[in-house]
C-alpha cells in the first residue's frame, strides 16, 4: 500500500471508534470568511476603478478644494497598495490555518 495508515483509519471508522479523516485533524478554517474574502476580491477590484474615476471626474468638471485633491490620490493609492496584502494574509490564514497572517488581515483591516 502506498499510504498504509489510511487502512487504520478505515478500519477504525468502520468499527465505530473515529470518524473517517485522513489525517485524523478538525479543519479549523472558516467558510464564511472564504466566501466573504473571495467575494471581496472581486468587488474590491471594482469600487477602486470607480473610486478612481469619480475622483477624476470630481477633479475635471466640479470646483474641490486642495485638501481634496491632495489627499484623496494619496489615500487611494495606499488603498491600492495594501488591500492586495490584506487579502493575501486573510486567504493564507484562514485555508492554512495560521494565526499570524490572520492577525496581520485583521490589523490591515481595521
Amino acid at each position: 500500500r502506498l499510504f498504509p495508515e489510511t487502512r487504520q483509519v478505515m478500519d477504525d471508522a468502520e468499527d465505530g471508534n473515529e470518524e473517517l479523516t485522513i489525517t485524523n485533524t478538525e479543519v479549523a478554517s472558516s467558510l464564511p470568511l472564504q466566501m466573504l474574502l473571495y467575494f471581496n476580491l472581486h468587488f474590491s477590484f471594482f469600487w477602486g476603478l470607480l473610486t478612481l474615476a469619480l475622483m477624476l471626474f470630481k477633479e475635471n468638471y466640479m470646483q474641490v478644494n486642495t485638501a481634496y485633491l491632495i489627499l484623496s490620490p494619496l489615500l487611494l493609492s495606499v488603498w491600492f497598495v495594501v488591500e492586495p496584502f490584506r487579502l493575501f494574509f486573510g486567504y493564507v490564514g484562514n485555508l492554512q490555518e495560521k494565526v499570524p497572517q490572520l492577525t496581520g488581515f485583521w490589523l490591515l483591516t481595521l
